[in-house]
């Protein structure tokens, strides 16, 4: 086998490696997610929303102030 060979699948082989743990991780997840969104229901999705409109009015509120005056908000 060529030095190119080898090379070749030192590094293929752990990046595939890698991304077969990454998709079990998210379908493990995904799985996991739902059993917890239909045990709880409502409540995860009051406390997603909750954090999304917070990082919403933290985006509005100093980054789009920085970009604009070049001073963070107060």
């Amino acid at each position: 086998m060529t030095k190119v060979g080898k090379v070749t699948i030192i590094i293929v082989g752990p990046v595939l490696a890698d991304i077969f743990l990454l998709l079990m991780g998210i379908l493990g997840c995904v799985k996991q997610t739902n059993a917890i969104s239909n045990a709880i229901g409502g409540l995860l999705a009051d406390v997603i929303s909750r954090i999304t409109f917070n990082l919403q009015s933290f985006t509005t509120n100093n980054l789009l102030c920085l970009m604009l005056t070049g001073s963070p908000g107060i």
